[in-house]
């Protein structure tokens, strides 16, 4: 009689364990993936800064060349002129 009830009771033991087991491997997988997608977060946020601190620095940049441009093709035609 013992011996059936092991028998019996055994498998539904293992597979109640094995679903514990499961929930807290899956427990940990999700606080895992939770702390890796800050992680994403928080590296989008400072390459989107770098981006558009970049953008800005463009902009001056090309707005500075047309100064230069202008400056340059004013000496040039002057320089004709003399």
């Amino acid at each position: 009689m013992m011996g059936a009830w092991i028998a019996g009771g055994m498998p539904t033991l293992a597979v109640l364990v094995g679903i514990l087991i499961n929930r807290y491997d899956v427990g940990r997988i999700d606080r895992r993936l939770e702390t890796l997608d800050n992680r994403i977060s928080n590296v989008e946020g400072s390459i989107g800064a770098r981006l558009s601190t970049i953008e800005k620095d463009l902009k001056e940049f090309y707005a500075l060349q047309r100064v230069h441009d202008n400056r340059l093709d004013t000496l040039e035609r002057d320089k004709g002129k003399i």
